[in-house]
């Protein structure tokens, strides 16, 4: 009877232990498949690699929204003198950068006789398409020509050296706006930046 209760014992014991084998061994492939159905199911996991502002309630196409925070992840830059980093000229679904100071396209845009935009990512349109723009909506308002330099991150001074080069390029303004702020005091008013 000893011997039948050892047995018995050593068997419930190695049981339990390859039940326990058998769930550590079996949980990643069933956690996966039940992260893969929830997944599937869920528009805020199916883009993980979006930019999270894209499910924000302001926008309520999302499709729209994923596109254009794909579209401006996927945006390359290039140095330029004086004014420091560019966007480089792109052809996408929302955002368009061209002409000769690689800008983003605005509604009504015109180079010469036009009113010139100046500012950072607010300006330049940053969570926006091209027609959405200040710059287009202004065009919108007046149908008066306008032309977008505005640059995400810049500041006032680059926004100055941009229209002293434009100026200097021979290019004429009918009007000029500059919408800066955030990043003059975060570029220029922190005690740790003791140069310009």
């Amino acid at each position: 009877m000893r011997k039948n209760f050892n047995i018995n014992s050593i068997l419930r014991v190695l049981g339990i232990n390859f039940a326990i084998l058998a769930l550590f061994l079996l949980s990643p492939a069933l956690l996966y498949r039940l992260y893969s159905n929830v997944k599937s199911r869920s528009p805020y996991l199916q883009n993980l690699n979006t930019d999270p502002r894209a499910y924000y309630p302001t926008y309520a196409d999302k499709k729209f929204s994923i596109e254009l925070f794909n579209e401006l992840k996927k945006l390359p830059t290039i140095y330029k003198s004086f004014i420091g980093w560019r966007r480089e000229r792109v052809q996408f679904k929302h955002i368009n950068i061209t002409g000769k100071y690689n800008t983003r396209q605005s509604l009504g845009e015109s180079l010469n006789n036009s009113v010139w935009f100046f500012g950072g990512s607010t300006m330049w349109g940053n969570g926006v398409a091209d027609s959405q723009t200040i710059p287009s909506h202004y065009n919108s308002l007046t149908a008066n020509p306008v032309y977008n330099f505005g640059e995400t991150g810049w500041n006032s001074r680059q926004s100055l050296n941009q229209l002293i080069n434009s100026i200097g390029d021979n290019h004429k303004p009918s009007a000029v706006i500059f919408y800066d702020g955030v990043n003059d005091i975060y570029d220029h008013c922190r005690r740790e930046n003791q140069e310009l």
